[in-house]
C-alpha cells in the first residue's frame, strides 16, 4: 500500500457518500490504524482496519497490505500496489459490500 492507494480509498469513500470522522493509531500488533467512518448524516457508523501484522513488527499505515471492516472482516480488502490490475477490482468490491453492509 501507498500514500496513492490510501488517497484512492479516500476518494473512492467519499464518492459513494462516505465520510472519514476519525483517523486512530493501531494497536502495535495486528493493526496498522483504524477509520471510522459514516454516511454524511452521521449514520451508519463503521470502522476499517488496516492490516499491518508483519513478523517482527506492526506496518505503518502506508505500508499496510489490507483492510477489512471491524464490524464484519468479511468485508475486506487486499490492497497491492495502485499499478496492479487487481487493486481496482478489489476496492470496487469493498465497496459495494460496505454500501450493502447493515449495521
Amino acid at each position: 500500500m501507498s500514500e496513492i492507494t490510501l488517497k484512492q480509498l479516500r476518494n473512492t469513500l467519499e464518492r459513494n457518500h462516505w465520510k472519514i470522522l476519525d483517523e486512530l493509531p493501531g494497536d502495535d500488533y495486528k493493526y496498522s490504524g483504524f477509520w471510522k467512518i459514516a454516511r454524511p448524516d452521521n449514520s451508519s457508523s463503521l470502522t476499517i482496519a488496516f492490516n499491518g501484522l508483519d513478523d517482527m513488527q506492526t506496518y505503518p499505515m502506508e505500508k499496510a497490505y489490507g483492510f477489512e471492516l471491524v464490524e464484519d472482516s468479511s468485508v475486506s480488502a487486499y490492497m497491492g500496489k495502485h499499478t496492479t490490475k487487481s487493486w481496482p477490482e478489489e476496492l470496487q468490491k469493498f465497496i459495494e459490500q460496505l454500501n450493502e453492509f447493515k449495521t
